[in-house]
């Protein structure tokens, strides 16, 4: 069975964590971690996101303004990537 490709993008330590460890208990993935948010597309870990071409990306929306610039970054980039943007269950704002 082919495993997705999910990336995890959170500022916080503690959000990625919980992030991917939902990701984990599905077992239909394989992870690559991105431990902050993107500020450029030539950026380290932003680039090394980009090459590997993930399936689905998830993005905590806990710092919005960051948030927001790298999911505009990785849609312009990764057009056939799904993005999903998370946040708190109370948030009527982040609620799709």
């Amino acid at each position: 069975m082919h495993k997705l490709l999910v990336a995890v993008v959170a500022g916080s330590p503690g959000c990625r964590n919980a992030l991917a460890a939902r990701v984990e208990e599905t077992g239909l993935a394989s992870q690559l971690m991105v431990e902050q948010y993107l500020a450029m597309e030539d950026e380290g870990p932003g680039q090394l996101l980009l090459e590997a071409r993930p399936d689905i990306v998830l993005v905590d929306m806990e710092s919005r303004g960051a948030a927001l610039h790298s999911l505009s970054t990785l849609h312009a980039a990764l057009p056939g990537t799904w993005l999903l943007a998370c946040g708190p269950p109370r948030d009527a704002q982040l609620i799709i």
